[in-house]
Order: structure tokens, then C-alpha cells, then sequence
């Protein structure tokens, strides 16, 4: 049926499809009164109390008879050579009946192979509905009429099978196999006839209500037909000796060859039936025989654990074995039950617990927020009696590695990138030069002239092969004699000597050695507690092979500390490892692993939470004035510095001036030096902007760091440590 959905009057398809519906249930029925009801009733008393399993070694001899629901697949318009307008035959149904005569062969494997001879009713009645406009008296309206072709075949054939019977149930069994049939009869009756309106209206062309009225033989009609076919039987013996035998059975058959030739119209069956087996079982009589003997041994071992620390390896110790038999008698047996047990133990050294105690759940940070520009220190120092790049300064191999945009904000981290500043910004500016002139010490190098020119020539030996910067933009300059700095450090020690070993880069254009921009970021002023404690000594610790401790950021390791044999207590200093991480807020995870030298692991973990208070003062702060050594002159180039400072921030009306140096020399010069240099500076301040209230002004020498400094262990940080800072204060809460 197609195009259902497409006619005027939906009754009609809905008509068909509650006959097609009744048929299926009709065979339904049969099929639930087959497998489901028989199996149930007692066909003999003698049955129920026995194993109805079939034997598998004997042939069997039957009948079966099957109620047949027949599915035709068409796809034709018309018979060959019978007229027929319709559009198209799709589907079409019928009813009849199968009988047949079999026999069955055992085969190994559980199975069976037989041999049927049947006949089979396979009619079907193929129906399509077309719309098309009747006459009406004298009006021509719109009906539906149904093309008929109802089919009449019978069929005599022969079907080869094969039959499984299953492990799990004994008495069902599914078949596979495949029919070849004869038909003998192969009628067919055609017609067309209006169905809507019933009671009138006629063809145009017919003037009547029905037409193309046709029936004989099937033309073309195929001699043989072919299908393959699989199903479901459940064997019922009624009768003691198993001999006689009910099978219901349901199986489905797929047509292989089309009814005609030159058209398609195949034919599927599905059959629901019952057979009749006989097997020809010979019946001894029962003979009575001694009884049997069987020993039946059940064997449990069961294995105990005990932990002692005293025990150096874990060893494993066998129990004394224990037999027990019991005799019982069973109709014609006789059973030994052998029940043997055995205890054994493992002996082993406890498993590690790890617990690792940390003096703190939580890290305290005060912060604020800080825009600072920052000086460049246009000076490289050199080892002793070397002309190499010390390690400590960033290089690279190409410009592509260098980011101008993401410099660092501690003022020694960004004066490492002094050379790729320099080489970045000489890329930037094509026609600034510089010049680079060498320097050694007088006293540990002899004011070396060739050892200061060597060192001019490895500067500008990088920017011309990394950064690719014209050789003749680059002068290298130094003495013929007396080749050590002109402002040179005067402190006898290795700290002094190591600072005039050095190169001094200049320039006419100051954009090249201007300071850095100005950024904003956020500073610690203060973190409790400074130190972070891991002790493992609560853990238990029974012959650990390794043990390993990690702190994580973001799942990132940060610190981490492993060794062989037990853990011990580690203490980290919070500002030289973490203090930048904290910054960022990140909890921090700890993750303690303890792994025993039988490869048993215990892990223990903890949480650091991170708590930041961030002041609601924002400084704006100018570190641009570096000193020379024992010096408070402010240096001229860094005055201009100071007033565009204080006249890009003038709605800022407080300040701190904090003067500071490095550690070379006297205490209390130092301290005297920095407070001088701090005065300096308010002096100049006030000659800018007299108004301004200066809320703190002090030096504190060398006993404090300036900002972004830890140590004054290089060169480099005891020049950056000759400073003063000045800075405005404005609230951003």
C-alpha cells in the first residue's frame, strides 16, 4: 500500500491496515496456542517426573501440518500481457496451509539433517488504491478506485534442513534450510473497481464500476520456485518411552525466485505449525547393577596476614594440611567426600603511611599595586680575566625568541635583557649608534687595555650576529693604557674588583638607552610565614626504597625534593622560591609519596589556600637615579627625568622619598651616604613642585633591599641598589 496519506478519504487505508492487522493477530494466536499453551499441558503423567530429553542416536519418521501467513513483495504494474492501469503493485497478503512428510538423520554436534516433502497453499491478494475522477450522472467527481490481482498458487517441493538442538535446553532446537518447490497451481483473477463513493459514480471509459476484469493462468509463470527458511521447534514426548513425539514449531521462509518472469514478485512465508515424530527405540529391560563408587575432594586454603616490623623481607609460610572424609550413600552409589584444609600465613613488614605535616594551611600576603618605570643599567660585568658573556645575562640565538613586550618588573630580572633591549631598540631605530667601551681593573687585572678590548669586541661581536645590527653602528672604544673606569670602585675586596670589570654602553640618541616604560604590577610588601616547614616524621616509615614530595601550582610542579631511603624534615624560604607564584593566587597542592622496597606506595596530600590582602594605596614609583659609587650627585640626565615624573602625575599631592646603596664599605657611611642621596633628591623635588607633601623621607643604607633586589651578591644589584625611589601615593579603592 502506498501513498496512503495521499488520499482524499483516509477510511479506506485505515481499513486496510486493521484487515492486515487481524490476519497477523489470527496468526499470532495460533502461534501463542503452539509454543506457549501446549508446552505447559501434561501430555502424560509419566513426563512430569522424568528427563524429556530426546535421544540424539535414533532416526526419525513424521508429519507436519502449518497454518501459512503469506507476505508477497511485488514491484510490478501489470502481468505480462494482461492490460492493468495500475501504477504499481508494492505489497500484497494471504493465508493457507503446508503439509508435508519428513525424515531425519542424527548428525555429530547435536545435530540433525532431514529431508521434507510438502505441499504448500501460498495465495496472496495484491490490492492498490489510485485516485481518478467517475462519472457521476451528469457530473464528473473525484473517487479512489482498488486494482485487484488475487493470486492462487500451490506448490509441491522438496526442503533439505539441518537441525541444532541447544546445550542449555535439551528439547528446543532451531533448523536452517532451503525449499525447492513445483507449482501445480498458478491461477490468478484481476479487476478494478470503485470503492469511493460506494453506493455510485462509474468509470469514464468503462461506464461501469468495475474494469480490466482478467484471470487464468499466471503468464510466464516461473516452473520452479526456490527459498531458504529457518525456524524454532520444542520437542514434546507423550509417551514413556520418548518414542512418540509433539513438536510445535515456527519458521520463516524468504522466496528466492520471483513468481514470473520479466517482473518481481517474491513471496515470504512465516508458518506456525506442529509435527508428529516416531522413533523406533528399542526397549531393554532395566538391569540392576552394583553400585557406584565416587570420591568427591574439596580442597580450601586459607591464608592469613601478619605485619611485624621485625620481619626484614615478606616470606610466605605453608600450613599443616588437615583431612576429613565423610561416607554417604545415594540410591545405587556410594560417595566419599574428601575435605582437605590448610591455614597458611605471609609474614610482612607493615606498608608505609605517608603524612607529611606543613607549619602552615594558609600563606599571607600584603600587596599592593605599583606603576614603576625602570632604569637600564647600560653596563655588562665581566669574570676575572675574561672576555666571555657571563651566563647570567639573557642571550638568545635569534631576535624571533625575544619579547620587548613581556619583560620581566624586578629591576636585576629586566637589567639581564640589557643586550637584547639594546639590540631590539637599535633594530628599531636604524640610524642611532652606540658606542661600547672596555674596562678592567687596575688592581687584579693591571687595567688590562687588550683584556678591555677583547670585552668591547664580544658585545659587539652579539648584536652583530644575533641581532643583525650593521657593524659600523657599533664603536667600539678603549684606552691605550690605564684602561679601567673612570669612576672606578675603590673597595679592596672581590666584591670592589669585580665591579670595574666591565663594558659601558653610550649613545647620542637617548631613546636607546631610555628607561623602560612604565608598568603596572603588584608588588609584596609583606608575607607571613616566610619559611614553609615539611616534616614526614608522623609518617610510618618500614623499609622505605625512595620517597618524593612535590608542591603544585595549576598542576605544575614548583618545588620538589626527592631521595633514597626515609624522608627528612626540608624548610624553603617562601621569597626566594614561591613569592612570585603567590602573587597569582594559585593554591597550592603538596603531594608526599612513600615507596616501600616491595614496591608499596602510600601517598599523602595537603593544601597550602593562598590569602592576599592588597593595600588600597596604588604607588607610582620612579627608580631612574643610579648613583656612582660613594656618590649622591644626582646625574644630570636623570633630573629631566624626575620633572616630567612629577608633572605627568601632578594631581598626586603626597610622596616618599627612600634613599638607599649598596653593601661595599662602612655601615654607617653607607647609612649617611643613602640619607644624603634621599635629601638630594627632595631638594630637586621641591624645586619641581614646591607644593607637594612629603609624607616620609629617609635612608636606610644598605640594612633594606630596594624594591625587586634580594641580595647584593653581583655587580649588578649593588649598581641597581645606589638608588633613591621616589614615590606618589593615590588611593584605587
Amino acid at each position: 500500500m502506498k501513498n496512503c496519506f495521499s488520499f482524499v478519504n483516509l477510511k479506506f487505508c485505515i481499513l486496510y491496515y486493521i484487515k492486515k492487522l487481524k490476519s497477523w493477530l489470527e496468526f499470532l494466536g495460533v502461534f501463542f496456542l503452539l509454543f506457549f499453551l501446549i508446552p505447559n499441558v501434561s501430555l502424560a503423567t509419566d513426563t512430569i517426573k522424568t528427563k524429556t530429553s530426546i535421544p540424539d542416536t535414533v532416526r526419525q519418521f513424521g508429519i507436519f501440518l502449518s497454518y501459512n501467513y503469506n507476505d508477497h513483495n511485488p514491484n510490478f504494474s501489470k502481468l505480462p500481457g494482461i492490460p492493468n492501469c495500475c501504477q504499481g503493485f508494492t505489497n500484497g497478503s494471504g493465508k493457507g496451509l503446508s503439509f508435508a512428510l519428513f525424515i531425519e538423520m542424527p548428525l555429530p554436534y547435536s545435530l540433525f539433517g532431514g529431508l521434507r516433502t510438502s505441499f504448500s497453499k501460498l495465495d496472496g491478494w495484491l490490492k492498490e488504491w489510485e485516485q481518478t475522477f467517475i462519472r457521476d450522472g451528469n457530473q464528473i467527481i473525484e473517487g479512489i478506485f482498488e486494482h485487484n490481482l488475487k493470486a492462487n498458487i500451490f506448490t509441491f517441493g522438496f526442503e533439505p534442513y539441518v537441525r541444532y538442538y541447544f546445550n542449555f535446553h535439551e528439547n528446543l532446537s532451531i533448523f536452517l534450510g532451503g525449499r525447492v518447490a513445483f507449482p501445480f497451481v498458478k491461477n490468478f483473477e484481476q479487476w478494478e473497481q470503485i470503492v469511493e463513493p460506494k453506493d455510485r459514480g462509474i468509470f469514464v471509459d468503462t461506464q461501469s464500476r468495475t474494469r480490466n476484469k482478467y484471470s487464468g493462468d499466471i503468464p510466464k509463470a516461473k516452473p520452479v520456485q526456490t527459498d531458504l527458511h529457518f525456524g524454532l521447534c520444542y520437542d514434546l514426548p507423550i509417551n514413556k518411552q520418548k518414542s512418540i513425539i509433539l513438536s510445535p514449531f515456527a519458521s520463516y521462509h524468504i522466496g528466492l525466485t520471483d513468481v514470473a518472469d520479466s517482473i518481481i514478485w517474491k513471496i515470504n512465508s512465516f508458518r506456525v505449525g506442529i509435527s508428529l515424530k516416531y522413533l523406533p527405540i528399542k526397549i531393554e529391560k532395566p538391569k540392576i547393577e552394583p553400585p557406584k563408587i565416587e570420591y568427591e575432594q574439596k580442597i580450601r586454603f586459607d591464608t592469613i596476614i601478619v605485619e611485624n616490623e621485625k620481619v626484614q623481607k615478606t616470606h610466605f609460610a605453608t600450613g599443616v594440611e588437615k583431612i576429613d572424609t565423610i561416607i554417604t550413600r545415594q540410591d545405587n552409589k556410594i560417595v566419599y567426600n574428601i575435605n582437605i584444609t590448610r591455614r597458611d600465613t605471609i609474614f610482612r613488614k607493615p606498608k608505609p603511611v605517608a603524612n607529611i605535616q606543613i607549619n602552615t594551611g594558609t600563606i599571607y600576603l600584603e600587596t599592593q599595586f605599583v606603576t614603576q618605570a625602570f632604569p637600564l643599567l647600560p653596563i655588562v660585568f665581566f669574570e676575572f680575566n675574561s672576555d666571555e658573556i657571563l651566563d647570567f645575562y639573557k642571550k638568545i640565538s635569534k631576535p624571533e625568541e625575544f619579547n620587548y613586550d613581556s619583560l620581566p618588573t624586578k629591576p636585576l630580572e629586566l637589567n639581564k635583557q640589557i643586550l637584547n633591549i639594546v639590540g631590539y631598540r637599535l633594530k628599531q631605530k636604524p640610524g642611532s649608534k652606540i658606542t661600547v667601551v672596555g674596562y678592567t681593573d687596575s688592581t687584579t687585572e693591571k687595567a688590562n687595555c687588550e683584556l678591555a678590548l677583547r670585552r668591547a669586541n664580544s658585545i659587539k661581536k652579539y648584536l652583530v650576529e644575533v641581532w643583525k645590527i650593521e657593524p659600523n653602528r657599533i664603536n667600539v672604544q678603549t684606552g691605550k693604557e690605564k684602561c679601567y673606569p673612570k669612576n672606578r670602585t675603590i673597595t679592596q675586596n672581590d666584591s670592589g674588583f669585580a665591579e670595574n670589570r666591565r663594558i659601558l654602553i653610550t649613545s647620542t640618541d637617548p631613546e636607546i638607552l631610555q628607561p623602560i616604560a612604565k608598568r603596572r604590577f603588584l608588588e609584596v610588601l609583606d608575607f607571613k610565614p616566610k619559611i614553609l616547614q615539611f616534616n614526614p616524621n608522623n609518617s610510618k616509615l618500614f623499609g622505605i626504597k625512595n620517597w618524593k614530595l612535590e608542591v603544585l601550582a595549576q598542576n605544575n610542579p614548583v618545588l620538589s625534593y626527592s631521595g633514597q631511603g626515609n624522608p627528612f624534615e626540608i624548610t624553603e624560604n617562601v621569597q626566594e622560591k614561591l613569592i612570585d607564584l603567590l602573587k597569582q593566587n594559585y593554591t597550592l597542592e603538596v603531594l608526599f609519596k612513600l615507596e616501600d622496597i616491595e614496591g608499596n606506595i602510600s601517598v599523602d596530600q595537603k593544601t597550602i589556600n593562598i590569602i592576599n590582602d592588597t593595600n588600597e594605596v596604588e604607588i607610582q614609583r620612579l627608580s631612574l637615579i643610579l648613583f656612582d659609587v660613594s656618590s649622591a650627585e644626582i646625574p644630570t640626565n636623570t633630573k629631566n627625568e624626575i620633572k616630567k615624573f612629577l608633572t605627568v602625575n601632578s594631581e598626586l599631592t603626597q610622596a616618599r622619598i627612600i634613599g638607599y646603596s649598596d653593601i661595599l664599605g662602612d655601615q654607617d657611611f653607607n647609612y649617611s651616604l643613602s640619607q644624603k642621596r634621599a635629601e638630594k633628591t627632595l631638594e630637586l623635588v621641591k624645586s619641581f613642585d614646591p607644593n607637594i607633601e612629603i609624607i616620609e623621607m629617609k635612608g636606610v643604607g644598605s640594612s633594606t633591599f630596594p624594591p625587586g633586589i634580594f641580595s647584593y651578591s653581583t655587580p649588578a644589584e649593588r649598581f641597581l641598589s645606589r638608588t633613591v625611589y621616589i614615590e606618589l601615593i593615590k588611593k584605587w579603592k
